[in-house]
């Protein structure tokens, strides 16, 4: 075989013909024949059929002859009209050949029917209904009518309804677009534009260092040469800059404020102004064309203040696209996704039905976000008692699902589809790895000792406060930080204490899912060593990364409240840098290391 000629590596022919070949079985002519019989009886008129609905009728009667000629012929029994009824089963019928009783008329009601008194009331009856005909469409239309598919047919079929979007053939990007990016930023950013075509959302999750950031300004850039020129990008505070940058920069020749703008996630007062302006360009030719959220994982819980304000401006622009990228689509839950996609349906909680297998084996359809709520709940269930849950039991209803939002490209998957142009003649795409696994533990005495040192500490180091007993959950949800760690979590701690939840949900854009939860719990106190080392970490204010911060004149306050200080120049720049500094230390040492913690607790 001629491994460069793709007709022979791909013999499409050869496939449908052998698929084809699987259909001409001598039964299926069979029937085919039949059905073909039938509708040709109902045409000529030979064939009547009438419809008997309710009650349901389970009788079978079998009526031969010619009224009057003295030779009827009627059976009763159990013999459905069938070939295995009428052939093969063992079937209990009694026939009758006298006339006399088949065409029988009773006069009277103590007078039993005949067989065909008895069929003609049936036939007669109120509740029948006489067929409308489509059955000859129906026998026509199936598979062994007029209108026959075969296997190749229905194989294609079935991928038209399992991968829709894979099949809707997107418009090419400009020969200009389309030689800035590597062949499977192509291939991803084209199926991104199928979904946000056909679902409205699209997320790209490419691994860390692949380019996702390239992968999106294609499509932005093709929005714009398509004359869509409203672009909103929403980043973190800290990548602000690093979009315009890339946008600004000579691969795009793009201009912010022209061609795009840039809203912060944390910049709640712009983005309220801007879903002000858009309640009165709805339906205008200024109304947003697409919106692109990075780092959409921090905007996955669902009931924040931020979360509602992003979820307000993109259902003030509903026919607005948005294109959702993240590396780590899921975190700690599946409602991770789910919020984070119906966040970008705008609202919308219902999704595409998926199959899902219940606890008794039973397979059913359901709504994707339903399904991931049922999963999510199982596998909690099992991790509380202790028990490895098995995701592979639900991996097709997962699949199924996500497959019509995500687009995902990893390193392995790079490499060995040879997806990615060399870079200034080298070779090698990404630096050799060797990963090897050791295994280690720790002793209860690590434990015990760790215990111990916090615990003489609490009164000096910890200011009264014991890190042990901190919920992380709740913990993970602050994310600006302008006051030390230890003073936040003590005014927290006070306010709870005093009861007043709502103050510190609200000051903290804490999820109203934590609303009955507090800052320290006693059920929280850590007993492994990682679980406890991780809980001190979130002590750690990286005081040296942000002096400035610690200046009286904005300790404590949030951004909002310093930009309301008109802070300007030197002092204006280094405040904002070592703000962003802190919060990428601080995402990097925590964040990352929260994915992991959960293998960690283990040891």
């Amino acid at each position: 075989m001629n491994i460069d000629n793709d007709d022979e590596l791909f013999p499409d022919a050869y496939i449908k013909d052998d698929l084809e070949s699987e259909g001409n079985s001598s039964e299926l002519d069979q029937l085919r024949s039949t059905a073909k019989t039938i509708v040709t009886l109902i045409k000529q008129g030979t064939l009547d059929i009438r419809v008997y609905r309710q009650p349901r009728l389970h009788a079978k009667a079998y009526i031969f002859g010619n009224l009057g000629d003295g030779h009827s012929v009627g059976i009763i029994g159990s013999s459905n009209f069938t070939k295995a009824g009428l052939t093969s089963n063992s079937e209990l019928n009694f026939l009758t050949d006298d006339y006399k009783i088949v065409e029988f008329e009773p006069k009277t009601d103590n007078q039993e029917n005949g067989h065909l008194t008895w069929f003609n009331e049936l036939w007669n009856s109120d509740g029948v209904e006489d067929w409308n005909g489509d059955f000859t469409e129906i026998i026509g239309d199936s598979p062994v009518g007029d209108k026959t598919y075969g296997p190749y047919d229905v194989y294609i079929r079935t991928l038209m309804e399992v991968f829709p979007d894979e099949l809707i053939e997107a418009e090419p990007f400009d020969e200009s677009i389309e030689k800035i990016l590597h062949p499977f930023q192509n291939q991803n950013a084209l199926s991104l534009r199928r979904k946000l075509d056909s679902m409205g959302v699209a997320m790209l999750s490419d691994s860390v260092g692949l380019g996702k950031t390239i992968t999106a300004a294609a499509i932005i850039k093709q929005y714009i040469e398509d004359g869509k020129y409203n672009i909103v990008i929403i980043p973190p505070a800290a990548l602000k800059q690093q979009w315009v940058d890339e946008l600004e920069s000579d691969r795009w020749n793009l201009i912010e404020h022209r061609d795009f703008e840039v809203y912060s996630q944390q910049d709640g007062d712009r983005i309220q102004r801007l879903i002000d302006k858009s309640e009165k360009r709805q339906g205008t030719r200024n109304e947003i064309d697409l919106f692109v959220v990075d780092e959409a994982h921090n905007l996955r819980n669902a009931g924040t203040t931020r979360h509602n304000q992003i979820l307000n401006l993109f259902q003030e622009n509903p026919n607005a696209k948005v294109l959702l990228l993240t590396a780590t689509p899921i975190n700690n839950s599946l409602m991770d996704f789910a919020n984070q996609i119906q966040l970008g349906s705008k609202g919308d909680l219902v999704s595409v039905n998926v199959p899902y297998t219940t606890g008794k084996g039973s397979l059913e359809y359901i709504d994707f976000f339903e399904a991931l709520k049922r999963i999510q709940s199982e596998a909690t269930k099992a991790d509380k008692k202790g028990e490895k849950y098995d995701w592979s039991k639900h991996k097709n209803t997962l699949t199924t699902g996500i497959r019509h939002y995500l687009v995902r490209a990893t390193r392995q998957g790079v490499i060995k589809r040879n997806a990615m142009k060399p870079i200034n003649g080298q070779k090698k795409l990404f630096p050799e790895t060797n990963v090897r696994q050791f295994e280690y533990g720790y002793l209860e005495d690590d434990a015990k000792l760790i215990r111990s040192v916090v615990d003489g500490q609490i009164p000096f180091a910890f200011a009264g406060l014991n890190p042990l007993k901190l919920n992380l959950e709740f913990a993970s949800q602050i994310t600006q930080r302008t006051k030390h760690p230890i003073d936040l979590f003590k005014e927290i701690d006070r306010l709870q204490k005093e009861g007043q939840q709502q103050v510190v949900l609200e000051e903290n854009d804490i999820s109203e899912n934590l609303s009955s939860e507090y800052l320290f719990d006693n059920s929280q106190r850590s007993e492994s060593v990682i679980s406890s080392i991780y809980k001190i970490i979130n002590f750690l204010g990286f005081a040296p990364y942000k002096p400035d911060s610690y200046n009286r004149t904005v300790y404590g306050k949030t951004i909002p409240q310093i930009r309301q200080l008109n802070l300007t120049g030197r002092a204006a720049n280094s405040l904002r840098v070592q703000i962003a500094i802190h919060n990428m230390l601080h995402v990097t040492w925590l964040k990352r290391l929260e994915s992991s913690t959960h293998t960690l607790l283990l040891c």
